[in-house]
């Protein structure tokens, strides 16, 4: 199993780096977890087919996270020319806000005539599903008001991929990391005077829960430019690039 992780920035492009996007590579195919807005040209630019993406996880509805869905959409119907199935996995409301984010991009567009399948599948905490060979496992992050923001695990080849998308400190992340094989941590936050009403992880907080998490490996993502420089003196994690490929 190999993970190419095609951004590792926060919102904002923390440091210069791209938004969350990563592409998992498995017996069964490729699949995508995160679709920053910046997914579509950042798999071009590392030669990786989209119409290979069988399958793409979103943990919640915020545009660093799910934005890149509608030009990944449209590039596949109007540039690509795709003819395969394209599973999506998300938060109850993630069709509804897809379509109306194509809507609001190009208002002439159809959001519901595609040349391939297009399913939609709704994920809630506490809730799991099978799909194309993997097991997906949902937990509540503790991010969002609405409660629909997930941590999630998927399970392939036998290899347990665990993500905390994005976390403040609540969500039960000693659960989700238990006897993973990688466990990928946002650490947006340097310290929480960045952003004192944001739920995020600081790296204050991973230093204190890390030892905790059972996981085999943990891998930081989605960060600022302070919290990637004040990470580096962490123990016990690594802090992911742009770029980055490794293999499970």
């Amino acid at each position: 199993m190999r993970l190419t992780f095609l951004g590792t920035g926060h919102a904002f492009f923390g440091a210069g780096r791209a938004q969350s996007a990563i592409v998992v590579e498995d017996s069964a195919g490729a699949w995508l977890l995160e679709c920053g807005v910046t997914t579509s040209y950042l798999l071009k630019r590392h030669a990786i087919d989209a119409g290979s993406i069988q399958m793409a996880v979103v943990t919640h509805l915020h545009g660093d996270h799910f934005g890149g869905l509608s030009f990944m959409l449209l590039s596949a119907r109007e540039d690509d020319q795709r003819t395969t199935a394209l599973h999506v996995v998300g938060p109850p409301a993630l069709n509804t806000r897809t379509r109306e984010l194509l809507r609001a991009l190009y208002a002439e567009t159809d959001p519901d005539e595609w040349p391939f399948a297009l399913e939609y599948h709704a994920l809630a905490p506490g809730q799991s599903i099978a799909l194309l060979g993997r097991r997906i496992e949902a937990f509540a992050a503790d991010h969002m008001r609405d409660g629909t923001a997930l941590c999630v695990r998927v399970e392939s080849e036998g290899k347990v991929i665990a993500f905390t998308g994005d976390t403040g400190r609540l969500a039960p992340l000693s659960e989700l990391a238990d006897k993973a094989d990688l466990l990928i941590c946002e650490c947006t936050l340097a310290e929480a005077s960045q952003a004192p009403e944001a739920k995020h992880l600081t790296v204050a907080d991973i230093m204190r829960l890390r030892p905790s998490w059972n996981a085999r490996r943990v891998l930081l993502t989605h960060l600022s430019a302070q919290s990637r420089r004040a990470a580096q003196t962490l123990k016990g994690v690594e802090v992911a690039d742009d770029g980055l490929q490794l293999e499970l």
